[in-house]
């Protein structure tokens, strides 16, 4: 790390502290969208301060700050309608931020970039293996396509998209939000390929996948989140880092106006007022971290049973077993503490739950200053398996490049939930069974002398 991102990461960590803080003087609402720009310069470090590996982790930085502007939007007054309560100024915003902090200094501390190398090496494909990738990410697309064919599209039921998927029992569907990032994967690999006819054609592909998301009711932070990921995989495949932050400001903004128009179509597919609908819906992605905050009953006590519980979970082999679990464990935990009970029902009985729930079931778990040390820990195992999967990634090969994508996807959902299961679980640490054996068998490149770069990549 040179000596200007340094001083930059001090700043970050100094303010952090100071928020805090201040935040006992109630002065938490205040200076509450002053956490909004220190979060920003902390991912404006991560991002220069480290390998390209942490362009992975770039999507889960604009989830946290979505987080981030929730809690301040409660500091400001907004009502939660999910948990039924009204926010006021507690300094919950400047506590989420030295989480953040911790998190994502974390990460620097595996990522940083320790000398400067060799440019990293464009990831190109054979012909064979990029026309197989195309027809992968293609063939995820047609499932999500049959589904709404099949069952219908939520954007067009008039209903939101839950009580439809609830009410349609649609397993095509199922497969398609399981395994989309998946394709956005392989369009995105595909996408830096020397060839214009093949980057052209993963660009349409990954539209593709975009709109089908937009059909089935996926709304802001789902699309937001698909799209920063393509870029991600891009740029690192292109093996050129050039000018990043400024094009990641671009993505963002095509990303965020994309996301806003999938949102508005949907709201308005409902019948509802679109501005108050998005506005309502923004407030619940800091929820449970400001309902941790502001419970006063034991929030900075390590609760031993609910800690052993999670680790109990690990063992179950499917996502219906963990979901059953009772007690409740994961962030249903914090649900079934904070919501009322019929709601709670309701979205179990769909298989939904509240969303970021990560940082806020750490501080319950173990309480405000232990959870952030763990916090730090879980930024370092995040930043080990994005590099470990950029590594796997350099292999160019079509298996490993798709069991990467699903470690992605899975490494993303527990990071964003706070379901552990989704990271530390049996079905985890077997994928992971397969993607070493993966590298061991396909992990080094192998020159063949059918091996060109096709029109796709």
């Amino acid at each position: 790390m040179n000596r200007n991102n340094m001083m930059l990461a001090g700043i970050v960590v100094a303010s952090s502290i100071l928020l805090l803080l201040l935040s006992y003087a109630d002065l938490g609402s205040a200076l509450a969208p002053i956490t909004v720009a220190v979060y920003v310069l902390l991912v404006v470090v991560f991002v220069r301060a480290s390998s390209r590996a942490a362009l992975l982790l770039v999507p889960f930085a604009v989830l946290k700050l979505s987080e981030l502007v929730s809690v301040v939007m409660i500091e400001f007054g907004a009502t939660m309608s999910e948990i039924g309560m009204l926010g006021h100024d507690i300094g919950a915003s400047s506590g989420l931020l030295l989480h953040d902090v911790a998190f994502f200094m974390g990460a620097i501390w595996v990522l940083r970039v320790r000398r400067a190398g060799a440019a990293a090496e464009r990831i190109v494909l054979t012909r064979l293996q990029a026309r197989l990738a195309f027809m992968v990410g293609c063939a995820i697309c047609l499932v999500g396509i049959v589904a709404g064919l099949a069952y219908g599209f939520s954007l067009f039921s008039g209903m939101d998209r839950f009580s439809f998927r609830a009410s349609s029992g649609n397993a095509p569907l199922s497969f398609f939000l399981a395994n989309r990032l998946i394709a956005v994967f392989l369009f995105g690999i595909l996408a830096a390929g020397p060839r214009r006819f093949g980057r052209r054609l993963a660009s349409l592909g990954v539209l593709l996948v975009m709109v089908i998301n937009m059909l089935h009711g996926e709304q802001l932070m789902s699309t937001v989140s698909l799209i920063v990921s393509f870029f991600g995989v891009r740029t690192i495949a292109e093996g050129s880092e050039r000018d990043f932050v400024r094009k990641l400001a671009k993505v963002g903004l095509i990303a965020v106006v994309f996301g806003l128009g999938a949102v508005a179509l949907s709201y308005a597919s409902q019948k509802k007022d679109v501005f108050v609908s998005v506005a309502a819906r923004a407030v619940l992605q800091g929820q449970l971290w400001y309902a941790v905050a502001a419970d006063q009953a034991g929030r900075d006590e390590a609760k031993p049973e609910s800690i052993g519980r999670n680790i109990a979970s690990l063992g179950a082999t499917s996502v219906d077993d963990y979901v059953s679990m009772w007690p409740p464990v994961g962030v249903r935990e914090l649900m079934y503490k904070f919501a009322d009970t019929s709601l709670y029902n309701a979205y179990t009985e769909n298989g939904v739950t509240f969303t970021m729930g990560t940082s806020g079931y750490l501080y319950y778990l173990f309480g405000f200053w232990p959870s952030l040390l763990i916090e730090c820990l879980l930024g370092m195992f995040a930043a080990m398996m994005v590099r470990t999967l950029v590594a796997a990634m350099s292999g160019a090969n079509l298996l490993l490049l798709v069991v990467s994508a699903k470690l992605y996807a899975l490494l993303m959902l527990g990071l964003q939930q706070g379901d552990f299961w989704y990271l530390f679980g049996i079905r985890t640490i077997a994928t992971l069974l397969v993607f070493w054996i993966a590298i061991a068998v396909f992990g080094k490149r192998r020159t063949w002398p059918n091996t060109m770069s096709s029109r796709f990549g």
